[in-house]
C-alpha cells in the first residue's frame, strides 16, 4: 500500500510470521525466506519419523486449508515422553515453501543429534 502523508510517501507491507518455538527461533536467527512457488501436492501430510533408542519424536506440517500450502504450521510431537503434547516450532502465514523448509531442516538437526529420522 502507499499512500501520501503530509507530502511524505510511505510504502508498507505486510509478513505474517510468529515462532512459538521462540528460543529456537532466536538461538539460531531464523527469519521467514522470500516466497517461492509450491507445488499442490506439497500440501499433502508432511511426517518425519524420528527415533533414538527407545523415544519417538514426530515432526508434521498442519496445512489450515486442503490444498493449499500456507498458512501452514510447523508441529513437534515427543511420543514417547510427553504423549499428546504438541509443539508449535514455527507458522507461515503467506510465504509457501516455508513450512517444509523448516521441518526438513529440523529433522536434519535431529539427525546431527544421533536421531535416525524419516519421511514415509
Amino acid at each position: 500500500m502507499i499512500k501520501q502523508i503530509t507530502n511524505t510517501w510511505v510504502i508498507a507491507a505486510a509478513v505474517s510470521l510468529s515462532f512459538s518455538y521462540g528460543a529456537m527461533a532466536q538461538e539460531e536467527g531464523i527469519q521467514e525466506p522470500p516466497s517461492t512457488t509450491t507445488a499442490a501436492a506439497e500440501t499433502a501430510a508432511v511426517t518425519y519419523q524420528c527415533t533414538l533408542h527407545e523415544m519417538t519424536r514426530r515432526i508434521e506440517i498442519e496445512y489450515a486449508n486442503a490444498g493449499a500450502s500456507v498458512p501452514c504450521s510447523v508441529n513437534y510431537y515427543k511420543d514417547t515422553e510427553q504423549p499428546g503434547e504438541v509443539n508449535t516450532l514455527w507458522h507461515a502465514s503467506n510465504v509457501e515453501g516455508y513450512c517444509e523448509e523448516r521441518a526438513e531442516a529440523f529433522s536434519q538437526k535431529l539427525t546431527s543429534w544421533g536421531w535416525s529420522c524419516t519421511n514415509p
